[in-house]
This record gives C-alpha cells, structure tokens and sequence, in this order.
C-alpha cells in the first residue's frame, strides 16, 4: 500500500510504502526486507518513469541514457516491510513484492 502526496505543482510523489509478505519463514531478516525494499523501488521505477516506445517496429530506448529510472529524489521517504510469522519452508521475497505494486 502506497501513501501519496499531491505536490504544490499537481505532481504526485509517493511518500511512503507499506508491504506485508507472507514468504515462509525468514532467516536473514535484513536481507529478506532489503530485498523487498529493492523490489518495491524497482516497481515503483516501472509504475512512475519507464516506458518503451517505438520507431518503425524498433524500440527507441537503446541504453539507460534513454530509459527513464526512479531517483533518489522520487524515491519514498519511507518504506515499512512487515512479514506474516510462518514456519512455512522460505519462498520468493523480490518478486512477489513488485507483483503487488504492479496489480494495483
């Protein structure tokens, strides 16, 4: 879940991000949340900025020059990762994490 700010000049800027995972049982707990974190910046890069456009059939964005990317300033000022207790054997944490921001 997302909280976001409406800024003086209409933009929107995503303020803070909260993300419950249920993945198994954890057990390097600050990977596991540097993980999800990185996979939320990640979708939220894909969400805010990227897009692909095309010449002729070709794709125009050649190199990360050309590709826009979220930036430290865009970033969120907090992100706040909390995981279901389980004693589940451990599963994916990156992946499921940007899932989730892409459905909503």
């Amino acid at each position: 879940m997302a909280e976001v700010t409406k800024m003086k000049n209409g933009k929107l800027r995503v303020t803070k991000v909260y993300s419950a995972i249920n993945c198994g049982r954890v057990v390097n707990q600050s990977g596991a949340e540097t993980q999800v974190e990185g996979a939320i910046i990640d979708g939220l890069s894909h969400a805010l900025f990227s897009k692909v456009t095309f010449d002729k059939g070709a794709v125009e964005q050649k190199n990360f020059n050309t590709y826009k990317f979220l930036r430290m300033k865009h970033a969120p000022l907090e992100v706040i990762v909390k995981f279901v207790p389980s004693d589940d054997a451990p599963t994916g944490r990156a992946n499921p994490a940007c899932r989730q921001l892409h459905r909503q």
